[in-house]
């Protein structure tokens, strides 16, 4: 592409663009889809960004990109229109949207197609993301080289001048090449699946995702009541941990404020001294003497949890990697059991308070909070591996019941509606189970049932085993 834009330039493709299209133009698309199911087209959306940066400390605004300015069609290679999202064009639209034909957008299965649901214009199947088809397409290239973004791909399929600039200037001219080149990449992205024989694992891949949406529509249940009364629960137990953790923190490691103290205390911090003794101390500055507040020990700055291991004479840890001082979670553990009888058990107290303000923060707080459906949402999507996850929230990083003590109370906040009862599956172990699916090899088919991570580490160790022993005893040996 970079050679034939050398010699030949850039090529506006004969462009047929209709910038200002009437009712009737809409309506003519609609008729001639209607009666050509075959033929495959391209719709684009534009929505509303905000121009300026957000304030330090402002507060946010809503997410305007749901609402919809415009929706740009293209059927055939170059022939495209676009209209304002406004009536009577937003019922064609809807519409055109709803028949069977072939559909494509880019990023669609995340940002078009979400927004024109929600407005009331869903796309009907059959709709392909070409974003998707990209990735599918070029699976092996590392992320920075992947174009997320419709600009970016696009010279791969076409010998076409920037245009993203012009969003603002010339925004109907803009939407109209957007959608052009959509259904360019189609053609460019498509075809070269054709070639390679992977249409039929895409279109798979795609029926998947198709399953995965109606998932996140549907959206998981949370009991309201339960999970408010857990977090009341997690949020006392945390200040009883905050408070055994002030307690057990000597006052020479606590914060001070301010750095140089208060010379001579005025009346109101006189009054705070009387009310609050135990939260001001006097040191000796130069050789005046200077009364300070002792601020909270903060359990999760590093720098205060070092202070304390020098108070104390135990040996900062340090990281192997990098060599540097470290507090993490392991070696906090060590050490609470190392320095039980010397002030270790303040390790312990901290890791309890971490891991309480986790739980408190994860699960009971954010995404994990249903809407007034009193649902939560979840996204699906595909991980490396091919295996699938969740985000926002990830519903595939709950607790175990036997791996924390407010495990139990967590999934109970989970509920099944009524007539409905809960199915839960691990993919423990999912990547050699595929390998034995792939392969067909009944001797391996046998182990996968049985123990096949245990089968490999004896062959590694060097310990035969004996395929030829009955199930049972074969259990016994891997179980």
């Amino acid at each position: 592409k970079v050679a034939d834009i050398a010699h030949h330039g850039y090529s506006t493709d004969l462009e047929l663009f209709d910038l200002n299209p009437t009712v009737e133009d809409l309506e003519g698309v609609l008729v001639y889809l209607r009666a050509h199911p075959e033929v495959p087209f391209a719709v684009d959306i534009e929505t509303p960004y905000p121009d300026e940066p957000l304030e330090e400390g402002a507060e946010p605004l809503p997410d305007a990109s749901w609402q919809i300015n415009s929706v740009a069609y293209c059927v055939g290679v170059v022939g495209a229109l676009t209209v304002p999202w406004v009536a009577p064009f937003v019922e064609i639209a809807a519409q055109i949207n709803a028949l069977p034909n072939e559909k494509y957008t880019w990023n669609g299965r995340d940002f078009d197609g979400p927004r024109l649901a929600k407005a009331g214009a869903p796309l009907a199947a059959k709709h392909i993301d070409l974003m998707e088809a990209w990735m599918a397409l070029y699976p092996g290239l590392p992320v920075a080289l992947k174009p997320n973004r419709l600009g970016a791909a696009a010279p791969f399929a076409c010998r076409r001048a920037r245009w993203k600039h012009l969003a603002h200037v010339q925004p109907e001219y803009y939407a109209c090449v957007d959608v052009a080149v959509t259904q360019q990449l189609a053609v460019h992205i498509l075809g070269e699946m054709e070639e390679l024989g992977a249409m039929p694992a895409f279109t798979q891949d795609q029926e998947v995702r198709e399953v995965l949406a109606l998932l996140t529509h549907n959206g998981m249940s949370i009991d309201a009541e339960r999970q408010v009364e857990l977090r009341e629960r997690l949020l006392m137990e945390q200040a009883a941990l905050e408070e055994r953790i002030q307690h057990e923190v000597p006052i020479e490691v606590k914060p001070l404020h301010p750095k140089q103290g208060y010379k001579k205390p005025n009346k109101t911090l006189v009054a705070k001294i009387a009310a609050a003794p135990d939260a001001y101390i006097q040191r000796t500055v130069g050789e005046e003497q200077r009364w300070f507040y002792v601020k909270p020990f903060n359990p999760g700055s590093p720098k205060q949890l070092q202070a304390y291991m020098r108070h104390m004479h135990h040996p900062v840890p340090k990281d192997i990697k990098t060599d540097k001082d470290t507090v993490g979670a392991v070696f906090l553990k060590r050490m609470a059991k190392q320095f039980a009888r010397n002030g270790g058990h303040v390790y312990q107290t901290v890791l309890d308070y971490k891991a309480m303000q986790k739980i408190t923060s994860t699960y009971t707080q954010g995404d994990y909070v249903p809407g007034p459906d009193g649902l939560v949402h979840p996204s699906f999507f595909f991980q490396d591996m091919g295996r699938i996850g969740t985000d926002k929230p990830n519903l595939q990083n709950i607790p175990k019941r036997e791996g924390l003590e407010y495990a139990t109370a967590i999934r109970r906040c989970f509920v099944a509606p009524k007539g409905c009862v809960f199915l839960e599956f691990d993919y423990s172990g999912i990547e050699a189970l595929l390998v034995v699916w792939l392969a067909g090899d009944g001797d391996y088919i046998r182990l996968a049932k049985l123990g096949v991570h245990t089968f490999v580490a004896a062959r590694r160790a060097g310990i035969r085993v004996d395929l030829s022993l009955p199930d049972e005893q074969l259990r016994g040996l891997l179980g």
